[in-house]
């Protein structure tokens, strides 16, 4: 176990945020969610013909690989399905998820110095 997980473990049980969610706990989507940040970037979906390079802040769903996902509501909705209820991937991966987006929003010049494994591990 890694420190990062032992510091995101610790922030999850003493911080009440964490406590609530809204959507209950799929494995299934945990799994593939996990799959597709190893290999996908988030982005924009589609909007009007036109698609962005990096996610604008304040959008509330992203594109990661082919899945449409909710980012709003962070931490007790966010990283679920857009627009469907098939259920939330665990507070870990939704901690290293919003941390990859943070980093896929950043400009490359931005992302010189820091390394995505360590964000994401």
């Amino acid at each position: 176990m890694s420190l990062r997980t032992l510091k995101d473990i610790l922030i999850i049980i003493f911080n009440p945020r964490w406590w609530l969610m809204n959507h209950r706990y799929s494995s299934r989507w945990d799994r593939k969610l996990n799959d597709l940040m190893k290999t996908n970037t988030f982005t924009n979906r589609e909007v009007n013909d036109v698609s962005f390079r990096y996610p604008i802040p304040g959008e509330c769903v992203v594109k990661l690989g082919e899945h449409e996902i909710w980012v709003a509501n962070y931490p007790y909705a966010a990283f679920c399905i857009a627009y469907s209820r098939q259920g939330r991937p665990s507070r870990l991966t939704i901690m290293r998820a919003r941390r990859k987006l943070e980093y896929d929003a950043l400009p490359l010049t931005d992302k010189r110095d820091i390394k995505l494994d360590d964000l994401i591990k």
